[in-house]
């Protein structure tokens, strides 16, 4: 647990990047990378739940598609929708 009481949960999450887009070893090595056919890999990138990486996340854009762990899916799902509900108007 941390000062302020909230906990960081450390992991890994998977995502799915197409692999003439995605710039891999920037935040993790290439062993983690596991091809996916022959448009994609499938990555274990290295995670800790706080904003600074889930902004890494967001920044991926439509390029990559977090798989798992599922609560971290969802969070990206709703950052992705208030995001959206910005631009809304």
């Amino acid at each position: 647990m941390r000062r302020d009481g909230t906990e960081s949960a450390k992991g890994r999450t998977k995502f799915k990047c197409p692999k003439i887009s995605f710039a891999g070893g920037k935040f993790c090595t290439y062993d983690h990378f596991l091809p996916d056919g022959d448009e994609h890999y499938i990555v274990n990138f290295p995670f800790i739940e706080n904003e600074y990486y889930y902004d890494i996340l967001l920044s991926f854009g439509d390029k990559c598609e977090c798989l798992e762990p599922l609560h971290i899916r969802a969070k990206m799902k709703q950052k992705i929708y208030d995001i959206a509900a910005i631009y809304s108007n």
